[in-house]
């Protein structure tokens, strides 16, 4: 009784599923990466340091991916604006990053309620941050 066939039968139509349910790159998301990273100095106590973030934001639909993706060149600039007016002192902190990012979450809205109209970014989530 040779049961490999069966087996490997019974492998494979899972294995079609399971690829199937995973949405093979066709489904759309609602993060969008803020590529690439921001890089700005910033000021210290003593000396000035280096702030690399890198970020992703999460928006109030997909379909605002290319939109956002458009007006690229603002939200770059607004989040380079913000991020160089910081110290070392106000990110060495989690409530100072957590400031950070509820002023960034308002500042991005403020761009796109700007250029389309409506806020289009319910959050922004900091995946990188390093101060050197």
């Amino acid at each position: 009784m040779n049961r490999l066939p069966a087996i490997l039968l019974i492998f494979v139509c899972f294995a079609n599923v399971s690829f199937a349910a995973g949405g093979g790159g066709g489904a759309k998301s609602n993060y969008l990466s803020l590529d690439p990273a921001f890089v700005v100095n910033i000021r210290g106590a003593k000396q000035n340091y280096f702030l690399q973030v890198t970020s992703e934001v999460r928006l109030s639909s997909p379909e605002l991916a290319e939109t956002v993706k458009h007006h690229s060149p603002a939200i770059r600039h607004a989040m380079i604006m913000l991020l160089s007016g910081l110290t070392a002192e106000e990110v060495s902190t989690l409530e100072g990053k957590e400031s950070l990012r509820e002023k960034a979450v308002e500042l991005l809205q403020g761009v796109l309620e700007e250029v389309i109209d409506e806020p289009g970014i319910e959050n922004i989530y900091f995946t990188s941050f390093i101060v050197q």
